[in-house]
């Protein structure tokens, strides 16, 4: 953790400084840097590499059951509040195909309607990898990408009472588009995730099996910020405890939210600000949800 903030920290520098750089700044300038999400369907080039570093902040206090809010019944988990690390590395490996891989850190704090803690759960979450391969570059002056991964999640959380893990081996898939034209971009990615079985606190569990489709449109006020909209949908499976399901879990919402981009050092680097809110959900059961959460995006790439 400490030196990958190091070298983060090492990478602003260089940054500001424009020590990468071979010619004058103002030459080397393009409108746009990588999105929210790293959701574009570009691919890095042999020998390219990038780290992240992400903060995500969510606070769960409403009750729903289906598409309606209901009033809380006094007992039980009244509110949870969650904060995600993701701690990335991405890296070219040969024409058209590229690797990333993704440690989360989870820290949460489960309240009942008098503010008292429940629970804590925090540490070590399940480490994520997946391999992209470009099936589309532009051609004919159309600048259009198209990409298509393959990954897993492998269950590297305790999976003790206040583990962060899951116990499980997933698997990912994922098809990714860009469309990308003077100082406006379009990007997409419908994400599919099979969740494995595993073993949580002692008892045999399952997270529920999700679709999701992100999209995010972008336009560059100039070469130093990019202001956006960000939209995800997303389907969630029950979970299981012990082979039976769990009713008052999965289910689908959607968040629209602004997104703003700070980029600089030739669009190697970038700061990402988003906050999206939530404008539709109907979850199965009654569940405590989110109507926004705000998150913190960096990237060096070298």
């Amino acid at each position: 953790m400490k030196r990958l903030l190091f070298a983060s920290a090492i990478c602003f520098l260089l940054g500001s400084s424009g020590a990468f750089a071979d010619e004058p700044p103002w030459k080397a300038m393009k409108p746009f840097c990588l999105p929210e999400y790293s959701i574009g369907g570009e691919v890095y080039k042999p020998g390219v590499a990038a780290i992240k570093l992400e903060y995500r902040y969510t606070k769960n206090d409403k009750l729903y059951q289906g598409s309606s809010h209901i009033d809380h019944p006094g007992v039980g988990p009244a509110s949870i509040r969650q904060q995600l690390f993701f701690l990335g590395f991405r890296y070219g490996i040969i024409d058209r195909v590229d690797f990333r891989i993704q440690l989360p850190l989870l820290f949460m704090d489960i309240k009942d309607a008098a503010g008292t803690s429940l629970a804590n759960p925090n540490g070590i979450g399940d480490v994520g990898a997946l391999v992209r391969y470009q099936i589309l570059n532009p051609t004919n002056g159309v600048p259009f990408f198209m990409s298509l991964g393959l990954g897993f999640g492998a269950p590297t959380g305790s999976t003790d009472a206040n583990g962060a893990g899951t116990g499980a081996w997933d698997f990912y898939s994922e098809l990714t588009f860009s469309y990308i034209w003077t100082r406006q971009r379009i990007d997409a990615e419908l994400f599919f995730g099979l969740r494995g079985d595993g073993e949580h606190d002692g008892g045999d569990t399952s997270k529920g099996n999700f679709a999701k489709g992100m999209f995010f449109y972008g336009f560059a006020i100039n070469h130093y910020f990019d202001v956006g909209l960000d939209g995800i949908v997303q389907w969630v499976g029950r979970d299981r405890v012990n082979h039976v399901d769990v009713e008052n879990s999965g289910g689908t919402t959607v968040y629209l939210g602004p997104v703003v981009h700070l980029k600089w050092l030739r669009h190697k680097t970038f700061l990402s600000f988003s906050i999206p809110f939530s404008i539709y959900r109907d979850v199965n059961g009654a569940q405590l949800t989110t109507d926004w959460f705000y998150n913190f995006f960096f990237k060096c790439k070298f």
